[in-house]
């Protein structure tokens, strides 16, 4: 946004700090980061933040400033047509004619599902520490009691959604072991555990050069529905106790088909509040003072509403 800016010289040893902001991050006008700080993947940064906090753990939240502390809304940006259009619009405007870059566009991933699942893993273990407060505390934010019960609601309707993607594409093979944790390597998506593997690889040698190294990023990288649909197939199998049975699979993306379409609804719904006809002020310059319909027509037809 507009006159957003972050600082990184906090000490007199220097501008030796460091912010990080995850995939998808946004700031709002005149948003402001003072460093170290951390954000979780698709967060909207929102006013003034200076408490060093990390929400790495709250992918698709609101980080707000309220009488001057950090308030996360985990998960309110799942709700967000903003991050719908954000998702869909990077992957039409990848013009590149040569793809060096490894880059994955999927909404619905091992990297931000893991995040979704320590969201309520944390969101629990805070609620269940003291029921009855109305606010807790967590790495330097403020979150609401009303604000953590909305957020285990959003990261598990989140969940469900991400498991019947993954699950629906990819086959199950013992090869492609797509289990624990994922991180977000320049782009792509791809197992803590093969990245390190792959470093070790160049410690010792046995990838001795860039196009080794590539190569191999490259194997992974054509395989990646195999290896996500590994990882979701374990994150199932820990719901449900067992491995799942194919009727089970069948069921589990037959949810997520249902999980996203509620999900869209609810952004569909925040696109139509953005787009209502209080915002068609400036259309319609040449309308008919005494014909308000000309100016919703002009609105409608600059949009693409009906």
């Amino acid at each position: 946004g507009s006159g957003s800016n972050q600082s990184n010289h906090l000490f007199k040893s220097g501008a030796v700090h460091q912010s990080v902001h995850l995939r998808g991050c946004k700031f709002a006008s005149s948003a402001y980061i003072m460093s170290p700080a951390l954000e979780g993947a698709f967060t909207m940064i929102l006013g003034h933040h200076s408490f060093h906090h990390d929400t790495s753990d709250f992918p698709y939240s609101y980080l707000i400033e309220k009488d001057g502390r950090s308030v996360l809304m985990p998960g309110a940006n799942l709700t967000s047509y903003g991050a719908v259009r954000d998702i869909e619009k990077w992957p039409a405007r990848d013009k590149r004619s040569v793809g060096r870059d490894l880059i994955n566009f999927e909404e619905y991933n091992p990297y931000v599902c893991g995040g979704f699942v320590r969201a309520v893993n944390t969101l629990h273990a805070l609620a269940e520490a003291d029921p009855d407060a109305a606010t807790y505390n967590h790495k330097k934010v403020i979150i609401k009691s009303t604000m953590l019960r909305r957020g285990i609601t959003l990261y598990n309707k989140a969940i469900v959604a991400s498991l019947g993607a993954m699950l629906a594409k990819g086959v199950s093979c013992p090869d492609a072991d797509g289990r624990g944790r994922w991180i977000d390597a320049a782009g792509q998506y791809v197992t803590k555990r093969a990245m390190e593997e792959l470093l070790d690889d160049v410690e010792r040698g046995s990838v001795a050069d860039f196009a080794a190294f590539d190569a191999r990023l490259r194997a992974f990288a054509a395989r990646y529905d195999d290896y996500a649909h590994s990882y979701a197939e374990e994150l199932l199998a820990g719901v449900l106790g067992h491995r799942p049975d194919a009727q089970e699979v069948a069921d589990a993306v037959a949810s997520g088909r249902n999980a996203h379409g509620a999900m869209r609804r609810a952004t569909d719904a925040d696109r139509d509040r953005d787009c209502s006809i209080e915002m068609a002020v400036s259309y319609g310059l040449d309308a008919d003072p005494d014909d308000p319909g000309q100016v919703r027509e002009d609105y409608h037809a600059v949009r693409g509403l009906e």
